[in-house]
């Protein structure tokens, strides 16, 4: 699977609906705000070394984490989640990694629930809140 490739597609994606869907009202939970959680969570991973399935993950999880603020701001968690499980699927992604990535997203909610492993990386307080 090429990670990077996917990694790539995620981007544009999200840049385009963030583009497409503005909202004035986000003074916080904006693009700029979610290319900053982008740049946390690469190094974070990268400081960690995660395999190539656990960075794309961490990554794309950070990507999507925000953007349910456009689509349901009392659940952004789960709007962005299932946005990335469509836009994920489209992309032929495993559906054992499409739930992955949003576990890691829901691992973001507050108060924190933490199932797996990778979810603690994606719930880390100083980085996606």
């Amino acid at each position: 699977m090429d990670y990077q490739q996917l990694l790539t597609d995620v981007k544009q994606y999200v840049l385009k609906y963030f583009e497409g869907h503005h909202d004035p009202d986000l003074l916080y939970h904006d693009m700029e705000h979610t290319k900053g959680v982008v740049a946390s969570a690469t190094q974070i991973a990268n400081h960690y070394q995660l395999n190539d399935e656990d960075f794309f993950v961490v990554v794309t999880a950070a990507w999507f984490h925000d953007i349910g603020y456009l689509i349901d701001k009392a659940d952004h968690e789960a709007a962005g989640a299932e946005l990335a499980g469509a836009h994920l699927k489209q992309l032929k992604v495993a559906e054992a990694l499409i739930a992955k990535v949003k576990e890691c997203i829901l691992a973001t909610r507050i108060p924190k629930n933490l199932p797996g492993s990778c979810s603690k990386l994606c719930a880390m307080p100083t980085f996606f809140t």
